[in-house]
């Protein structure tokens, strides 16, 4: 299944640590027929104007 293979290559967080996983990933991800891919802030729009923004922030490590 499509699902283990990405799960196999998380780290411990959750997260990729390869820049080309996540890429491929992203990829693969606006190839399929995603239901919520047309809601935005003020609610559903046929033609949003931005999809796949992703939030980073960095942790400071104390």
């Amino acid at each position: 299944m499509e699902v283990e293979h990405w799960n196999a290559i998380l780290n411990q967080h959750g997260l990729f640590d390869n820049h080309d996983d996540a890429a491929h990933f992203l990829t693969r991800y606006l190839e399929c027929d995603d239901p919520d891919r047309g809601w935005v802030e003020d609610g559903w729009t046929d033609d949003p104007e931005y999809y796949a923004v992703v939030k980073i922030s960095r942790l400071r490590v104390s």
